[in-house]
């Protein structure tokens, strides 16, 4: 009889380890590749968002006609203001009535928000030069940039007048008048009397708009 070699079958499992492992070894970079893009995404996103906010953001928009803007509301304090210059008027500098000007700026424009008048930008680009005022600006630079910012101040506030409280005309007019007594021409020291005044009826006015 012829004799029957037996074959023996060569092992199956070291074929399944190594498809396992391919398996495992595709899974894994899969898996890395996709982190990847997601954290690049938002990256990407974030960056993109940031940009956003940088630009929305713009200071010099804030001007009468954009609600952003609050010097404070239409309940401003104007204590500041009416206290800036004292009753010893001896004592009060350019920068101390500067500071009370800037108040009624601030405190007219917000007034304006508030009551939805609108007024001129005017207002604010003298706002912008009364900043800028220093202890060492002299007598003759100030007095005629306190001249246009009264000028400025009392068309805001004619305006508001007229629109919303017709009732008030007279201290509209009080205000205007104790403008046209300060001398622009003359120094602060003749003039500090005729400036308090001013900014007192000015204060009266505002207050008296509620």
């Amino acid at each position: 009889m012829a004799e029957i070699k037996i074959r023996k079958k060569s092992p199956i499992w070291p074929w399944i380890l190594l498809i396992l492992i391919v398996l495992v070894t595709l899974w894994y970079f899969f898996i890395y590749l996709d982190n990847n893009d997601l954290n690049e995404t938002d990256d990407v996103d974030d960056t993109t968002t940031e940009q956003i906010d940088d630009e929305s953001y713009n200071p010099d928009e804030n001007d009468v006609n954009n609600e952003t803007y609050m010097a404070q509301d239409s309940s401003y304090n104007l204590n500041s203001a009416n206290n800036s210059l004292a009753e010893t008027t001896s004592s009060i500098t350019i920068a101390d009535a500067n500071k009370s000007i800037i108040d009624l700026v601030d405190a007219t424009r917000s007034k304006a928000i508030a009551t939805g008048v609108k007024i001129s930008n005017d207002l604010k680009a003298q706002r912008e030069k009364l900043v800028k005022v220093t202890p060492a600006t002299t007598d003759k630079t100030w007095m005629p940039m306190l001249k246009e910012s009264g000028n400025q101040i009392i068309a805001a506030l004619q305006n508001i007048q007229q629109e919303k409280y017709p009732q008030l005309s007279n201290e509209v007019t009080n205000a205007q008048n104790s403008l046209q007594m300060i001398d622009a021409s003359a120094s602060f020291e003749d003039q500090k009397a005729n400036i308090d005044t001013f900014i007192r009826n000015v204060v009266n006015t505002l207050n008296k708009m509620q």
